[in-house]
């Protein structure tokens, strides 16, 4: 799924079971998680601007709703 969005904040986060660094990524359709390094230095660039982004939702374990990750940027569409 792709979604324009304004990227508001980036923040670095650690997982709570896994210890694994990630990036926490508030937009302008709330906080979305983002775990690629190459991804996050791309959306550097669009802190308080208007992008299109990929996400990718998956089930949470514990069945109550859904990850969102952002899994890209389509740079294609972006001014």
């Amino acid at each position: 799924m792709e979604i324009c969005t304004k990227i508001i904040e980036l923040k670095n986060a650690v997982g709570k079971t896994s210890n694994n660094p990630y990036t926490r990524v508030l937009t302008t359709e709330g906080w979305i998680n983002c775990h690629e390094p190459s991804v996050v230095e791309d959306l550097k660039a669009y802190v308080n601007g208007m992008c299109t982004i990929a996400i990718r939702e998956t089930p949470r374990a514990d069945g109550n709703g859904t990850w969102k990750n952002v899994i890209g940027i389509n740079k294609d569409t972006d001014e």
